[in-house]
């Protein structure tokens, strides 16, 4: 099939000018120039409803398109791991409220932990479901992960990464910080604070960087600064942890570097304009994501239960991504036949 055909075939409607939106293999493109190439990940600009309803409100907020095969995928594995979480639960001889809040617990982990890892690895959508099952499956087995510090710990990383394609708005920034610093309090994680200061600093001044952020980098200190007058930071206070504890920690650490380290290039582009992500964004929260994750290690082997959750989430990505990468695999791919149909992609 020749080129204009190509373009004829794969044009999806709302996309003028024969531009259209399909799967792609990373790093290489599969047509030539006359076919746009962008993320697999879905794009609302499909859907200017969409568009209009979401970034009225905010601008690190990332629809669940359920046209997406993975997109399904995902919806459908919430209610099953909170009916698994819950009854897990119930198996423990939990009371009625203990077993609700197991389910509901299984429902954020599941997603919570999927969406860190696409922020984290935008190109690979295979390596977050293995984050999904390595996630789910501690907080199965560990007591008291923090559901608050994942949650704070995937906005972190989108405000640095842009995935949408849009700078976070004075409002995103208010609820992030709050996020921040209630999770403070939740995890006595006070270095936490350090964290979200960085991440604030990182999208001042990366590219196309927001001043204001500045403050709320300060605000994040501000945070820490409290906590620690009032509670102390707790360095040397907690318990060693134990040698296996700290060997798996290490181990992700230096796989998890290894990854930042290999990732050389980004395809995916922003879910509201198109453009290209940002590489040195992409790396940046990516390092805010070990951050994360590592501040809560001052605390012990409670603060290792506490961030169990993001350290499941990087060990799933680290694996899958350095594994495909001295593979020389690759994640998305378009047959021919897809037609450009969301609903036809093809995944490897």
């Amino acid at each position: 099939m020749d080129n204009r055909n190509l373009a004829s075939a794969l044009t999806l409607r709302g996309f003028p000018n024969g531009l259209v939106e399909v799967g792609y293999r990373p790093g290489r493109p599969c047509c030539n120039s006359s076919v746009r190439m962008v993320s697999s990940e879905p794009s609302i600009m499909a859907d200017p409803m969409n568009q209009h309803r979401i970034y009225k409100l905010t601008s690190i907020g990332r629809p669940l398109d359920r046209s997406y095969a993975t997109n399904r995928a995902v919806s459908r594995l919430m209610p099953l791991a909170g009916i698994a979480a819950g009854a897990a639960a119930a198996l423990r001889g939990d009371s009625g409220a203990q077993i609700t809040v197991a389910v509901l617990a299984g429902v954020i982990v599941v997603f919570g932990a999927w969406a860190l890892a696409r922020e984290l690895v935008p190109d690979d959508n295979p390596a977050a479901f293995v984050s999904m099952a390595l996630a789910f499956a501690t907080l199965l087995l560990v007591d008291s992960p923090s559901l608050l510090l994942l949650v704070a710990t995937l906005l972190l990383v989108r405000i640095v990464n842009r995935s949408v394609g849009l700078a976070a708005r004075i409002s995103d920034s208010i609820l992030v910080v709050g996020l921040v610093i209630t999770a403070i309090h939740s995890t006595h994680s006070p270095l936490l604070g350090a964290v979200g200061a960085l991440a604030f600093a990182f999208d001042a001044l990366l590219r196309d960087g927001q001043r204001h952020q500045w403050v709320f980098a300060a605000l994040c200190l501000a945070g820490t600064g409290v906590f620690g007058l009032q509670h102390g930071i707790g360095v040397g206070d907690a318990a060693p942890l134990p040698g296996l504890v700290l060997g798996s920690v290490a181990a992700i650490s230096v796989l998890y570097v290894v990854m930042i380290t290999l990732t050389r290039r980004i395809d995916s582009s922003g879910d509201a304009t198109g453009a290209p992500l940002s590489l040195s964004r992409v790396r940046g929260g990516m390092v805010i994501g070990l951050l994360a994750a590592s501040q809560a290690l001052i605390l012990g082997p409670s603060g290792v239960n506490a961030a169990s959750i993001v350290w499941a989430t990087l060990a799933g990505v680290a694996v899958a991504r350095v594994r495909t990468s001295f593979s020389g695999g690759s994640t998305v791919s378009v047959e021919p036949s897809d037609r450009g149909d969301p609903e036809n992609r093809t995944e490897r």
